[in-house]
């Protein structure tokens, strides 16, 4: 991220002749923001594939039907993810936005999960 922050900062250093004052002063003020997309759109992939490592040794560790292992899969996420959130109270959410969270959480996670376990099992057993 470093890297293109600087090569960006050339490549405006060396084109200031065609642009005027204030669209170089506009283009060095974005790029920061620019540098701080990058970066979260690596740290979510590198979430995805945190999720995804984890669906692929529950999967290899089952020796079950493949709807079986979906489903598992599916409920281990739902119970990692929703319950620590949204089961216990803590000072950041009141009430109601926990809960609605945790059902947000609990229902998006076994259905990733349940999709993750579908694809990772593949069709041999």
């Amino acid at each position: 991220m470093l890297i293109v922050y600087f090569l960006s900062l050339m490549v405006i250093g060396q084109t200031n002749t065609t642009l005027t004052p204030e669209e170089a002063s506009r283009a060095m003020r974005a790029l920061p923001l620019v540098a701080m997309i990058n970066a979260l759109v690596l740290s979510y992939l590198a979430h995805a594939l945190v999720w995804a490592a984890l669906a692929n040794v529950l999967v290899r560790m089952m020796k079950a039907k493949r709807w079986e292992t979906s489903l598992a899969v599916g409920l281990t996420f739902a119970a990692l993810l929703s319950s620590a959130i949204g089961l216990f109270p803590n000072p950041y959410m009141p009430r109601m936005v926990r809960q609605a969270h945790f059902f947000e959480l609990l229902s998006s996670m076994l259905v990733f999960g349940g999709i993750a376990g579908w694809v990772i099992h593949g069709t041999e057993g």
